[in-house]
């Protein structure tokens, strides 16, 4: 993630909006805003920074959690994934966000594809694997993302690059579980991080869910059994008494 092509390859055919191009638009987002009231919000590399969240799911999982700095990323990064057309793009180079946009990006397949290709989370010398994203309101509590590493992690180099190949000036503030902060952008896409696995949630064991779920159902069954039995005997008994009789 050191390089920034122009096109994410495979996931969206949209040309992103180079910055130079953006400054040469200042002077027209100037004149439109003094003709009358801006009907878009600008663009926010140089905004709110995006969130992210380190921490061990398991002794040997890395859970990355992300969450977008302003409302108008997400609409940005929904344009970059060809799922908005081109008229969405105002004169003076920004975005208005519409409700849509959410919806859109969480329901793509391409939403998914472009999280686990731009983040990487490599262990011990071997990079961790991927799972599915875990898609919240990616408004509010954004999307994460479980990597399985090949033994317990106690320290990994963790590179994030969202949205940054749509502009690098955009920066993330990510926090590790021990309150560690680091800043990423599009110059600076890695850094180490050190993790405590002693301290990780753990599966359950197999038995413990036995025991919680299926326990209560077996030691009703056997009391059924038992009861069974104690009356096949008790009427045995009687029918003894009875031809004895």
């Amino acid at each position: 993630m050191t390089g920034r092509p122009e096109r994410l390859a495979g996931v969206g055919d949209h040309l992103r909006q180079p910055a130079l191009w953006r400054w040469l638009l200042l002077p027209l987002a100037a004149v439109l805003a003094l003709a009358g009231p801006a009907g878009a919000a600008q663009a926010h590399p140089m905004g709110p920074p995006q969130q992210a969240s380190l921490s061990l799911a398991a002794p040997d999982q890395v859970r990355v959690t992300w969450k977008v700095g302003a409302p108008d990323d997400l609409s940005w990064l929904a344009y970059d994934l060809g799922l908005l057309p081109a008229d969405r793009i105002m004169l003076d180079g920004a975005i208005t966000p519409q409700a849509d946009d959410v919806r859109l990006l969480q329901d793509s397949p391409a939403l998914a594809k472009y999280l686990t290709s731009r983040v990487r989370v490599v262990s011990g010398g071997q990079e961790c694997q991927p799972g599915r994203p875990e898609l919240g309101d990616l408004g509010t509590a954004g999307a994460s993302v479980v990597f399985t590493c090949a033994a317990p992690v106690h320290q990994a180099s963790i590179e994030l690059g969202l949205l940054t190949d749509l502009e690098a000036s955009y920066a993330t503030v990510a926090t590790g579980a021990d309150g560690t902060q680091a800043v990423y952008n599009g110059h600076v896409t890695s850094h180490d991080w050190t993790f405590d696995p002693a301290t990780a949630p753990r599966p359950e064991p197999a038995m413990a869910g036995l025991t919680g779920n299926w326990l209560p159902a077996v030691g009703l069954g056997a009391a059924l059994v038992l009861g069974i039995g104690g009356l096949t005997w008790w009427l045995a008994g009687r029918k003894r008494k009875q031809a004895v009789s």
